[in-house]
């Protein structure tokens, strides 16, 4: 548990999957007869959070740091599957969209046609961006060039 720790923050629902599938490991390899692993991950996750080693908001950094360029409504449903605070969320939406327009405009002959345009648009839905956003940020992207 202190070397997942350490490696990047975490949280109990991430860690005590983790904990399960290691000791079923070390059990079938030592051939060792544990009857209860449960309390013994239990008290392994209660001490950890007594420590405060399981921070929730540097756990909520951490996964806008790792998704910094995913959509606010993938980090939303992300921040609600693991219970965080959707306060931390300040994700410009706007930003990530040209970075993406201008990695594939780049690609593409000059004039865009309908069928490119709405190719664009629809990979960038599936995504996850807003309509809106996606239209707004096309215009301005093909005016720039």
């Amino acid at each position: 548990a202190l070397r997942q720790i350490a490696i990047s923050p975490k949280i109990s629902a991430i860690l005590i999957p983790k904990l399960k599938n290691q000791s079923r490991y070390y059990i079938k390899k030592y051939n060792l007869t544990i009857s209860d692993s449960e309390s013994i991950i239990t008290k392994i996750i209660n001490y950890l959070e007594n420590n405060n080693w399981l921070d929730k908001t540097a756990y909520a950094k951490f996964l806008l740091k790792k998704h910094h360029k995913k959509s606010k409504r993938y980090l939303e449903q992300l921040f609600s599957f693991y219970h965080l605070d959707k306060n931390l969320l300040i994700n410009n939406d706007q930003d990530n969209l040209k970075n993406l327009l201008l990695k594939k405009i780049s690609k593409l002959p000059k004039p865009l046609d309908f069928k490119t345009k709405n190719k664009l648009i629809q990979s960038l839905l599936q995504k996850g961006f807003a309509y809106s956003d996606i239209k707004s940020v096309i215009d301005e992207v093909l005016t720039i060039r």
